[in-house]
């Protein structure tokens, strides 16, 4: 009698993870899309200037949207290169880290969002009360004008966005990679 032998280890946990990376890919290259198509928009709203007359900053926008979006994909090849690397087994299979995977995704697209259509400082400007952030301009001395200036919300919320926005779904990120790792040793 004859037996029989499924795939070797090794190409089963390459399968899944350029399974995974092509899902991923995917769903990263239709938001990058989009915001490309919406960098006019972005321009207006966020920017505050007119695209017709301000080409360039359309230009400069969609050049930093090519950039960032070259470092998420190379992040997210580390992560399926470190899960394949260190996984065993059935990478795909590992459900917590589908569904952190899947929040962190969820939590990026978010952040995009919301550099997309909406200017930082106005819309969290609710939070600067709950953590006794001052919304309005200090006094200046006598003489003294200010021009084009920030409240100390507005440039406290102009780095703590930012950070949470994105540093939170890398955060996540990292997590999945842990879960998926431990979760396919784990398997039987």
């Amino acid at each position: 009698m004859a037996t029989v032998h499924g795939p070797p280890a090794k190409d089963l946990r390459l399968k899944s993870a350029a399974i995974g990376f092509g899902v991923t890919l995917a769903t990263i290259a239709a938001l990058a899309g989009v915001q490309f198509l919406l960098a006019p928009h972005t321009v207006t709203v966020v920017g505050q200037m007119d695209p017709e007359i301000d080409t360039w900053a359309v230009a400069q926008l969609r050049w930093q949207l090519g950039e960032f979006y070259a470092l998420v994909i190379a992040m997210l090849a580390i992560y399926w290169l470190l899960v394949t690397a260190a996984g065993r087994g059935q990478l795909l299979r590992i459900r917590s880290a589908n569904v952190t995977l899947a929040f962190s995704g969820l939590i990026f697209a978010l952040a995009m969002a919301v550099a997309t259509f909406v200017q930082v400082p106005e819309a969290f400007k609710a939070a600067c009360p709950v953590l006794g952030v001052s919304d309005t301009f200090p006094p200046l001395p006598e003489g003294v004008f200010r021009f084009d200036g920030q409240t100390p919300c507005e440039t406290f919320l102009r780095r703590a966005v930012p950070s949470c926005l994105f540093g939170l779904p890398t955060i996540m990120l990292i997590a999945s990679a842990v879960l998926r790792i431990f979760g396919s040793r784990t398997q039987r």
